[in-house]
């Protein structure tokens, strides 16, 4: 199992690993930002060895190493990650993997915003069931945006921001997002961390509607389970 072994260092700010991507991280590794040495580490989840000690290069200065990968990319690449940055404006990195398995960095503000103001924390997937890549970025004062793929999925591709997306009765602040599918019905439900009225918590907004144009709700859980493996603490 992953564990502190090797990143046991107090200076380190770490992002939650990266795990569930094994077509672009490889089977059984895991990705790990460190914010203080603005490196990302390959990490095998089984014995917590380090694989790569720097996979992208030394970041830019700004990045909070809040990280999500995408198997084939947005535009047909071989494979794509975002990494979203932490002072104002919070722009997200993209990184594209090349044939040979080098990273290199594609573009410092990929949606071409500052709208998400700082703290970035993307979460991409197929959002609106149209076929193309969307993504959801959490932020620390302004609740989670969705930037909406507007159809294109070669190098030509366009964003529209969207605030309010989520169904949420207080906006979070120090918001992070991420996905499982936890009633098994192949539509993931949207999981929000961060403090709602200065209290911190996980909103679970479960899916409605149909699979083209899928809206969600909130829908508290007080014990999710199935995206750790287990059932998670409340």
């Amino acid at each position: 199992m992953l564990t502190d072994t090797n990143l046991s260092d107090a200076s380190y700010t770490l992002s939650v690993p990266l795990c569930s991507r094994p077509a672009v991280t490889g089977a059984g590794i895991c990705f790990v930002g460190d914010s203080a040495s603005q490196l990302v580490r390959a990490i095998d989840s089984q014995t917590g060895a380090v694989t790569t000690a720097d996979v992208f290069g030394t970041l830019p200065s700004s990045s909070s190493v809040q990280i999500d990968c995408i198997a084939g990319g947005f535009y047909g690449s071989f494979g794509q990650c975002v990494v979203g940055t932490a002072p104002w404006p919070a722009a997200v990195l993209l990184y594209t993997k090349d044939s040979s398995g080098a990273w290199s960095l594609t573009s410092s503000d990929f949606f071409g915003t500052n709208v998400v103001g700082y703290r970035a924390t993307p979460r991409c997937y197929d959002v609106d069931g149209d076929g193309d890549i969307d993504c959801l970025v959490g932020s620390a004062t302004n609740g989670v945006y969705l930037m909406r793929n507007t159809g294109s999925t070669d190098s030509s591709v366009t964003w529209s921001v969207e605030t309010g997306y989520l169904a949420q009765a207080v906006t979070p602040t120090r918001a992070s997002v991420t996905t499982c599918d936890l009633d098994h019905d192949s539509r993931p439900e949207i999981l929000v961390a961060g403090e709602y009225g200065g209290v911190k918590g996980i909103e679970v907004l479960s899916i409605a509607g149909d699979s083209s144009r899928p809206t969600h709700s909130a829908a508290p859980r007080s014990r999710p389970s199935d995206c750790w493996g287990s059932t998670a603490p409340t």
